[in-house]
């Protein structure tokens, strides 16, 4: 029945239909408990790209790759800085040169501080456990 209020009231606003085009839908709410309730989504209720899926598979694939190219102690520390210097520059890109979209106070110095270190942890961690997983496969 929501549906149908919203369609009409859509109706009512747009005489024109070339314009509505452009207009969003009004997102439903759900009520009651989701049948996905617990699990990680890949779009979030805004429709955005969950942002912890970047922040935690791209520096794992990067450690990785470092791993297999790299001597094992370098590939640490360099499996842990590219991802915090690309997150640096994610960051400083969406603060500086995107248009902004709100009012308020800058907080990428702290979404540097906390983001900063998660993907510098995954990417070195990654890189450690293939170093490590290679070490023990070796054959004597």
């Amino acid at each position: 029945m929501r549906h149908a209020h919203a369609a009409i009231a859509f109706a009512r606003v747009c005489k024109d239909p070339a314009p509505c085009n452009e207009m969003a839908w009004p997102r439903r709410r759900r009520e009651g408990p989701d049948a996905s309730e617990g699990m990680v989504s890949l779009i979030t209720p805004e429709g955005y790209l969950n942002p912890w899926i970047p922040i935690l598979i791209l520096p794992a694939i990067i450690g990785i790759v470092c791993a297999y190219l790299l001597q094992p102690r370098t590939a640490i520390i360099v499996g842990g800085a590219v991802p915090f210097v690309g997150f640096l520059a994610v960051l400083l890109w969406s603060e500086y040169v995107q248009p902004p979209a709100g009012g308020g106070a800058s907080m990428w110095p702290i979404a540097l501080l906390i983001g900063g270190t998660v993907v510098a942890f995954v990417g070195g961690f990654a890189a450690w456990c293939v170093w490590e997983v290679r070490r023990t496969r070796r054959p004597n």
